[in-house]
């Protein structure tokens, strides 16, 4: 696998011309010390020297002894590893390092030199090394992990993933490269999910996670995600939120920010669907395509405007549930209410409300939806541009010529609301000069109680325009 920086490739790939230890060797390594007539033992202090014949090879360290060099190699490797067997495999070509393999209570094992300093990798990255080296030279025997403690690779990556945070069950996994940092890194493969690729530093943690949706093209895409596992990864993320009932048939990648990952769903229904993850992975935002066309390059799975339009009929429903109809003429999203956790806040155009509405959405199935007027909203630092401030003029003096007081508008103030909270008390003043202060009820069909800014001051209140 050379499509990634390897910073130690070259010392790995060394490795590939060792000497292996002859077969009748290995099986002689098995045999217990003191099962070995005394004649036949070595008592030369080299023990990992090249193979010799018969008599020499009975001699080889036991497993414990091995396990012990492997367990004394690894530490000065800084390496993480109960060692739990371990084997000579081979030696260096020149002599003078035993290339040995180690199985350690938990993660992959390792195959090693013995040299100073020692060089040491796991037996994934063994075994993509080997292929390449056998796929270069059919007659090439590099080293391999053939402990059976080593057999399940599947099993060794699985604590990687779960440290990731990624919800995975791994059914394959490579090794892609070695990082400019050092770590190393590994695509794996999800059950009915998408994989990701994972980097592990030196020392078994996990320095860095790419979901296989946000590495380019021209980086290597992952090799055992289709695309529907891409989808149904992202899915399952979304369980308990606003947009879990997407059903998404396909996602891809937008981007990130400080924030969080942005990616973008084709829902089954067709219309399209954003989503913002954390860098844990966890649901934190949704948005239709419309709120999204300034998020990267916007919604390119499914027709933008076709989603609009269905995202506009489904908000124009929601109205008439609040039973505030409105025949839409415009809307927009201005936001969400606080951090993006509260509320949709939505404008509409309605031909058949003078003064608008603003709808505050829960998200579907909760309590606490709400419509209210421009005027209203105005109360509330909502600032429409549907309705226009000379159209609120204009329904707040005929809310004053329905109750007898004639006034040509000209500014307004929104001084408190009702005693009830059903509605504002508002201060205007007229073209003439003259100015009212009094209710103005949310009925909007007529001014309550009105006093004129002369009978106001005699009570304590004031006119400030």
């Amino acid at each position: 696998m050379s499509r990634y920086v390897m910073a130690q490739a070259g010392m790995l790939l060394t490795l590939f011309a060792f000497t292996p230890i002859p077969a009748h060797a290995q099986e002689v390594r098995r045999t217990q010390p003191g099962d070995v007539p005394e004649a036949q033992r070595d008592t030369g202090a080299s023990r990992l020297g090249r193979a010799r014949p018969q008599r020499e090879a009975a001699a080889a360290q036991a497993p414990e002894e091995i396990a012990a060099v492997a367990t004394q190699a690894l530490t000065a490797a800084s390496v993480s590893c109960q060692v739990t067997n371990a084997r000579e495999i081979g030696r260096l070509p020149d002599g003078s390092s035993s290339v040995l393999e180690a199985a350690c209570a938990t993660g992959p094992g390792y195959v090693l030199t013995t040299a100073t300093p020692p060089v040491v990798f796991n037996c994934l990255i063994a075994a993509n090394q080997a292929d390449d080296a056998v796929a270069a030279n059919p007659e090439a025997t590099p080293p391999r992990c053939e402990l059976p403690e080593n057999a399940d690779v599947l099993a060794a990556v699985q604590p990687w993933v779960q440290a990731a945070g990624l919800s995975c069950q791994v059914d394959q996994v490579q090794w892609v490269g070695r990082t400019g940092n050092g770590s190393d890194r590994y695509e794996v493969g999800c059950n009915g999910a998408g994989g990701a690729w994972i980097e592990i530093g030196q020392d078994g943690s996990v320095t860095n996670t790419l979901d296989c949706l946000q590495i380019p093209a021209n980086a290597g895409a992952c090799e055992y995600t289709t695309a529907a596992e891409s989808a149904a990864g992202i899915q399952a993320r979304l369980a308990g939120s606003p947009a879990a009932d997407c059903a998404a048939s396909q996602a891809r990648y937008m981007g990130a920010n400080q924030n969080g990952r942005f990616f973008e769903l084709k829902c089954a229904s067709g219309v399209g669907q954003v989503v913002r993850l954390g860098n844990d992975g966890a649901f934190q935002q949704a948005y239709d395509c419309a709120q999204a066309a300034n998020i990267g390059d916007g919604c390119q799975l499914s027709d933008a405007g076709a989603a609009v339009a269905a995202q506009g009929e489904k908000r124009a429903a929601r109205l008439a549930e609040l039973g505030r109809p409105c025949t839409v003429t415009d809307q927009r999203v201005i936001g969400r209410e606080g951090d993006g956790a509260q509320r949709e806040v939505v404008e509409f155009g309605c031909s058949d409300a003078p003064l608008g509405l603003v709808a505050l959405f829960a998200a579907e199935g909760a309590q606490g939806s709400e419509a209210i007027d421009c005027l209203t909203a105005k109360g509330r630092s909502l600032t429409c541009q549907f309705t226009t401030e000379d159209q609120i003029k204009g329904v707040l003096g005929q809310m004053l010529q329905a109750s007898n007081r004639a006034c040509d508008v000209s500014d307004y103030r929104i001084a408190g609301l009702m005693a009830e909270g059903d509605g504002q008390v508002i201060e205007v003043k007229c073209a003439s000069g003259s100015g009212f202060l009094g209710e103005f009820p949310a009925t909007r069909t007529a001014a309550g109680q009105i006093q004129t800014c002369a009978q106001a001051a005699q009570v304590g209140d004031r006119c400030e325009l």
